[in-house]
C-alpha cells in the first residue's frame, strides 16, 4: 500500500519459507508504454514509466518497479528490478552498464516534465534486485535491495560481510557513493531477507 501522508509505496513480498523462499525474486513484469509501475502509487505520482526503450519508457527485457519516492520539489524517485541491457542511464552513473542477469536500477524523474533526470543500474554479474528508495533531509539517497554477487562494501561501515542484501546511499544523481554495505548472514551468494519496508529518519 502507499502511505499517502508520506509518498512511500510498500510492497510486501510474499513470505519465505511458505509462499516463496528468499532467493526466488517476484516476477520481473513487461508494463506496456505509460503504465504505472505498480497498482497502489498515491495520485500525485501520476503515471510514470520505466527508463528503457519503448517510446523511452521500457526496455529490451522484463522490468519492475518496487518502491516510489518524492523529494521536496515533487521530483519522482523509483527502484526495482531489470533484465534490460539498454535502459537510459545518465552521464556520470556510478553504474552505466548493465551487469547480467538481473539488475537493480535507480531513476529519478522530473516532477514537471516526467523526463528522465537521473538513472543508473545497481548491482553486480549476479543476480540483484532494489526494493525501496528513500531521501534524507540532505536530499541524499538510500536504496535497500538483494544481491547474490560481489556488492562493494565501502570501508568504515558496519557489516556483514559477503550478505545477500545491501544498503547504499548516493547522491541524488547517482554519481557519487555516500556509503555501500551488506546486511545478513554473510554467506556469500545466498539472499535470507526478502524486504518489506524501508524508512530513514534524519540522517
Amino acid at each position: 500500500f502507499l502511505q499517502s501522508d508520506q509518498h512511500l509505496l510498500i510492497h510486501q513480498p510474499a513470505r519465505i519459507g511458505r509462499d516463496r523462499p528468499a532467493d526466488q525474486p517476484p516476477p520481473l513484469q513487461r508494463p506496456r508504454c505509460g503504465e504505472r509501475p505498480a497498482s497502489g502509487i498515491h495520485p500525485t505520482v501520476g503515471p510514470v514509466v520505466l527508463p528503457g526503450d519503448c517510446g523511452r519508457s521500457r526496455g529490451n527485457g522484463d522490468d519492475t518497479g518496487y518502491g516510489v519516492q518524492l523529494d521536496a520539489n515533487g521530483n519522482i524517485y523509483m527502484s526495482g528490478g531489470t533484465s534490460s541491457s539498454n535502459i537510459n542511464t545518465t552521464a556520470g552513473a556510478l553504474n552505466p552498464n548493465y551487469g547480467g542477469n538481473v539488475d537493480g536500477y535507480i531513476v529519478r524523474f522530473s516532477a514537471i516534465t516526467n523526463a528522465i533526470q537521473a538513472c543508473s543500474y545497481l548491482g553486480t554479474n549476479q543476480y540483484d534486485q532494489s526494493y525501496f528508495v528513500q531521501i534524507d533531509n540532505s536530499n541524499d539517497v538510500y536504496v535497500v535491495g538483494q544481491t547474490k554477487g560481489n556488492y562493494p562494501i565501502t570501508a568504515g561501515v558496519y557489516n556483514n560481510g559477503p550478505s545477500g542484501q545491501f544498503i547504499h546511499k548516493m547522491n541524488n544523481m547517482f554519481t557519487n557513493t555516500v556509503f555501500s554495505t551488506r546486511i545478513g548472514r554473510g554467506i556469500s551468494g545466498v539472499v535470507d531477507i526478502s524486504p518489506s519496508a524501508f524508512l530513514v529518519n534524519v540522517c
